[in-house]
């Protein structure tokens, strides 16, 4: 891009000036005035803009083909600045037969001195007997600068000569931000579940965001954004599960559906199970420690599920949507760390003493006249009946006959309408049998 000091593009700059803090750039590419005076432009009518000129206090020769040689000492931009919100400035410096003394170039605020990072773009020998260079210099973290009553830019050649080819002058320049706004701040998508950037969240996403938990794998800082669904600054599986909410919610939340807020663990027989207060999406973060040659098998209904391996630890990420089996293992293991939720957030977790296998508890009171209770322990959620039998194995009435989530389950048997005598209690799950006798005395 030629701009030459007359030009439209500098008289229109006036029509320009904004006192919002927005990106601004200005390029010096074609140098006209070579008497050591400002070039590009030289003033602004609106007392809130900018003010901008590229100045060398010793004048420098302009060459056919535009570029400006032979500058022995500094050259300044001056920024007459209307308005104080710049984060950020960007100068870009290419030249030729020569290069900069990077060591040199700052800007200046006032009475301090800010020393920019910076980096060689490129750079190639040239036919001026020396070299072509291009180097972005960068200011950033400025808002602690009051530059709102003008700034400056000084800049040197390493040599006794410069000469200047192009230079590129922006502030308030990030770019696009995650979300594809250009100098955005990144909120319009914060939280979206969009993790690859392919406009929707699926269950690509889900998968980089669950190798990123269990890996620890890491991620860009548009990932990031993304995945934090919840918006608490962390990525563990209340994140995911939001997600996966939307999924089964064709690109909605399921807003309107109750949720579970209360879990229980139970450990025992090799597995790890869990009963919620009602049914509804859970999502479970879940570290074990265990001895070597340990195997385990997820239950095959989870929406999502994953994990990793290292040495006697084991993390692993679950998402399921019913009381059940988590997963079966051929060893014991211990329950180290557990993060439980839904998707409104974390729930608390309860971890129960380990449930016996499938057994009917002591009745109590036996004998007893006319009430006692019995408790079924339940190892696995299974339709389940019990019932009560006379010593000639006729069933005198049902207790329960349905099915039966992991835990204990007491029942109660009122037999004020049957004679004294023993009877039996029955339980029966998939071929599983257990019973025991009882004594009603009047």
């Amino acid at each position: 891009m030629f701009v030459s000091a007359d030009s439209d593009y500098n008289t229109d700059w006036d029509a320009s000036c904004n006192v919002d803090p927005e990106y601004a750039s200005f390029t010096w590419d074609y140098f006209t005035d070579n008497s050591g005076g400002a070039n590009y432009p030289t003033s602004c009518s609106n007392e809130s803009c900018e003010e901008v000129s590229l100045i060398t206090l010793s004048g420098g020769m302009i060459t056919s083909s535009g570029n400006l040689y032979g500058i022995s000492s500094p050259l300044y931009i001056n920024i007459n600045s209307g308005y104080s919100p710049i984060d950020n400035i960007t100068l870009t410096l290419t030249t030729l037969g020569t290069t900069l003394d990077y060591s040199s170039t700052n800007l200046n605020v006032g009475n301090a001195t800010v020393f920019p990072v910076y980096e060689i773009l490129s750079e190639e020998a040239d036919d001026w007997g020396g070299a072509s260079v291009t180097v972005e210099f960068n200011w950033g973290e400025l808002s602690d600068y009051s530059l709102s009553q003008g700034w400056s830019l000084e800049f040197v050649a390493a040599g006794a000569h410069m000469s200047l080819d192009q230079v590129i002058l922006e502030w308030n320049s990030s770019g696009e931000d995650c979300c594809g706004i250009p100098n955005g701040d990144g909120s319009s998508c914060y939280g979206s579940g969009d993790v690859n950037g392919d406009g929707a969240a699926n269950v690509n996403d889900i998968v980089i965001m669950v190798e990123h938990i269990i890996s620890s794998l890491g991620m860009d800082e548009c990932a990031e954004s993304a995945s934090d669904t919840n918006e608490d600054g962390y990525l563990n599986v209340l994140d995911v599960i939001i997600v996966v909410d939307i999924i089964l919610g064709n690109g909605m939340a399921r807003v309107d559906m109750d949720v579970p807020n209360a879990v229980e663990l139970v450990k025992g027989n090799n597995q790890l199970s869990y009963i919620s207060d009602i049914d509804g999406l859970v999502g479970f973060e879940i570290t074990i420690s265990h001895e070597e040659f340990f195997e385990f098998e997820i239950n095959e209904d989870a929406f999502i599920s994953d994990y990793e391996t290292l040495d006697h630890m084991t993390k692993m990420l679950i998402v399921i949507e019913s009381s059940d089996v988590l997963f079966h293992s051929n060893r014991d293991f211990e329950i180290i760390d557990c993060l439980a939720g839904n998707v409104n957030g974390e729930i608390s977790v309860k971890k129960v003493n380990s449930v016996q296998a499938f057994m009917l508890s002591d009745a109590y009171p036996n004998p007893f006249n006319p009430v006692t209770t019995v408790n079924l322990n339940i190892d696995i959620s299974s339709n389940i009946s019990l019932k009560v039998l006379n010593l000639s194995g006729q069933i005198v009435e049902t207790l329960f006959e349905g099915k039966l989530s992991i835990g204990n389950h007491p029942f109660n048997w009122d037999a004020s309408n049957y004679a004294s005598g023993m009877y039996i209690l029955r339980a029966e799950k998939n071929g599983q049998t257990d019973i025991q006798k009882i004594m009603l005395l009047k």
